[in-house]
């Protein structure tokens, strides 16, 4: 067999072949990573003086000077439901001081008291009842560093508690002081497939003295005629 010796032009000209066998130029696609959403946790809390057996408490956000929140996070379309309800006419207290407002929360006010301390009044609107009372009350609990209550001191508290608005409307109050210093009075009251949050935060020592001042606010409520 004749030998076909290997040359630098021969291997070249291969290689210009190959090469020509295909136009379509290599590319590559780079494919974004997914953007998931973190899920936060979804609003109030108060344990009276009696307290309830030790058990871890809900993560909460003490401090009269952060902004309270129900620890609650609006559902798709939540907001657009909250923003549909209407503002109920209240008599305010003449010392505190008008903070503002968003779309669940209908009203916001900072409560000076002496030596720099403050509390802060929210009133937000949710629709249906987020969860049912006892998980809400213990958010609150949780707000001040309480551990949660049971089913039946709720009942005591609701049967302790119990109000009714200017309206008509009937409602229930809780209170809880937390070891850090930080207390809160809240109050909840349903009303037309809502569940309105009254909650009064801040230094303990403001938060009992404007306790009665705050009860006699949520008392004052009259929803509009639907």
């Amino acid at each position: 067999m004749r030998h076909i010796p290997c040359t630098a032009g021969a291997l070249l000209s291969l290689a210009l072949l190959l090469s020509g066998c295909s136009d379509e130029p290599v590319t590559t696609t780079r494919i974004p990573k997914e953007e998931r959403p973190v899920p936060s946790m979804p609003m109030p809390g108060a344990q009276s003086a009696q307290g309830a057996a030790p058990a871890a408490a809900p993560a909460g956000q003490p401090g009269a000077g952060a902004q309270p929140s129900m620890g609650m996070t609006a559902l798709p379309g939540m907001a657009e439901q909250a923003a549909a309800f209407a503002t109920p006419a209240w008599s305010v207290p003449a010392d505190w001081e008008a903070q503002p407002l968003g779309t669940m929360r209908k009203g916001s006010w900072k409560v000076p008291g002496p030596d720099g301390t403050s509390a802060e009044v929210s009133v937000l609107v949710f629709p249906g009842d987020v969860g049912g009372d006892l998980a809400n009350v213990n958010r609150w609990a949780g707000q001040v560093g309480l551990p949660p209550m049971s089913e039946a001191q709720l009942a005591s508290e609701r049967q302790a508690h119990a109000f009714t608005t200017a309206g008509g409307d009937t409602g229930f109050y809780v209170h809880f002081d937390g070891p850090a210093g930080q207390s809160i009075t809240g109050a909840i009251v349903p009303h037309a497939g809502a569940s309105w949050f009254f909650k009064l935060m801040g230094d303990t020592a403001l938060v009992q003295a404007q306790t009665p001042a705050f009860l006699d606010f949520v008392r004052s409520v009259r929803f509009p005629a639907s």
